[in-house]
């Protein structure tokens, strides 16, 4: 850059003299004149060079910011860089709508509706040596299942039944934890089957029901309740059921498993225990996650199915000793209290589909023949009917319920359902009150749904 010099305006009683903002020439002192008012000059001169060099100082840094900022941008237009960078996170493959798993012809399946395809997920059950049972979904790619194999080929031979967590995607397998069985007195292998196990909102822990033989090696299983983390290496013991002789069941009877919807509790309907209905027993529990605690039972009542509305909340189908009639009731865990918001019913297969609506099946004697859904409002009481020919099996959204589609049949043999028998599987829509078909098959049984993003 070429200097230059320039004058700068000092103040009026400076006037006399000339100030330049380039050093002043050295000179001989010999040659200076010493006076009083020169030396003012003087002071005020070096006041001024102090001012200059702040004002130079500033120019020089403001310059540099002017020039670092035109050298970023051209390398930013060099390289095509935009200014500010924004880096989007990944995209996540989803499967959108409903993800099945059941058993058919004694193997596990999926069928995914998106896709309209069905997926045999295993291929080796043998009758009296391989089975499966109680297939859950996890989301669109991960299942797990009971598997259980048999050491020989009669019933005497000893079985092992396995928690098998499966990933579709890369096929696969991890065993969770597994359960031996043992002979009781008449030489038969009991015990080791998994009647029932649900999962946390996070599939990092589950409770389950397993089959265990009693002490005095008599037929009855004992029912055992435990708590597993996945990860770790042994199952928690929370409660053993002692099996007494009481009632037969009926169409809605249930082993279930349930987290509330913030993880905190779980629900076991455990009717496999068949109770004597006394003040003593009861087949509804609830337990802190956490530790397992039992926290509320009902004793003295029949509890034939349970659904969480709320994380506190949750309704019920109970039948009091010596009664004939059943209730829904309402129970709030928190507050220990128990509403009936309806007496004298006859539901079977009831799903809680919102926290205020729930559906159920009766069978339609008076009409001949089949089944019908309906609805009920816990807040208006209201009954509305929903379509015919379906058995409400689980809600995957607020209007989507899985249910068993029947057909008539001429010899239903146990006529269970009033003249009909189970054909497949298939998705209602309670509001638009339409049916759709997924899977036809009349021997599908233990069945689980998934509804993806």
């Amino acid at each position: 850059m070429e200097e230059t010099s320039s004058q700068v305006e000092v103040p009026s009683f400076m006037k006399h003299e000339e100030v330049q903002t380039t050093p002043p020439v050295e000179s001989d002192p010999s040659q200076e004149v010493v006076s009083d008012s020169s030396r003012g000059g003087k002071k005020q001169g070096k006041l001024m060079w102090v001012v200059v060099g702040v004002l130079v100082v500033l120019f020089v840094v403001l310059a540099g910011l002017v020039v670092y900022q035109l050298v970023k941008t051209s390398q930013q237009e060099q390289v095509g860089e935009p200014a500010v960078e924004i880096t989007a996170a990944p995209e996540v493959k989803k499967e959108k709508g409903v993800v099945l798993a059941y058993v058919k012809n004694s193997d596990v399946y999926t069928y995914h509706a998106g896709q309209s395809k069905e997926t045999r997920a295993t291929s080796d059950a043998k009758e009296n040596a391989v089975w499966y049972g109680v297939p859950k979904v996890l989301d669109s790619e991960r299942i797990s299942y009971m598997r259980c194999e048999r050491d020989g080929d009669t019933n005497q031979d000893p079985y092992t039944c396995s928690l098998i967590l499966h990933n579709l995607a890369s096929d696969e397998k991890q065993t969770l934890l597994s359960n031996t069985s043992s002979a009781n007195t008449n030489n038969f292998q009991v015990g080791a089957e998994i009647r029932q196990y649900g999962w946390n909102s996070k599939n990092t822990e589950l409770y389950y029901l397993v089959d265990e033989p009693n002490d005095d090696g008599t037929l009855e299983n004992t029912t055992v309740l435990y708590r597993y983390k996945v990860g770790e290496s042994e199952p928690v013991l929370v409660e053993r059921f002692t099996p007494t002789a009481g009632r037969g069941g009926s169409l809605d009877d249930e082993v279930y498993i349930a987290y509330s919807p913030n993880d905190e509790r779980v629900l076991v309907v455990n009717t496999v225990l068949y109770p004597a209905i006394d003040e003593d027993e009861g087949t509804a529990f609830v337990y802190q996650a956490v530790d397992g605690e039992r926290i509320w039972d009902n004793p003295g009542a029949w509890t034939t199915f349970g659904r969480w509305v709320s994380a506190n909340e949750f309704v019920a189908k109970e039948t009091i000793n010596g009664a004939r009639q059943s209730d829904l009731i309402r129970v709030n865990v928190a507050t220990d209290t128990i509403e009936k918001p309806a007496t004298d019913i006859e539901w079977l297969g009831v799903q809680a589909v919102t926290i205020t609506n729930l559906v159920y099946y009766l069978t339609e004697e008076e009409a001949g023949e089949g089944l019908s859904v309906y609805a009920y409002s816990l807040d208006t009481n209201e009954v509305s009917e929903v379509y015919d020919g379906v058995i409400p099996r689980e809600v995957l959204t607020n209007e989507q319920i899985l249910v068993t589609t029947t057909k008539p049949c001429d010899e239903c043999g146990m006529d269970l359902y009033n003249g009909v028998e189970t054909s497949g599987l298939g998705l209602l829509d309670v509001e638009a009150k339409t049916l759709q078909n997924l899977v036809t098959a009349s021997d599908v049984f233990s069945f689980d749904g998934y509804w993806g993003e």
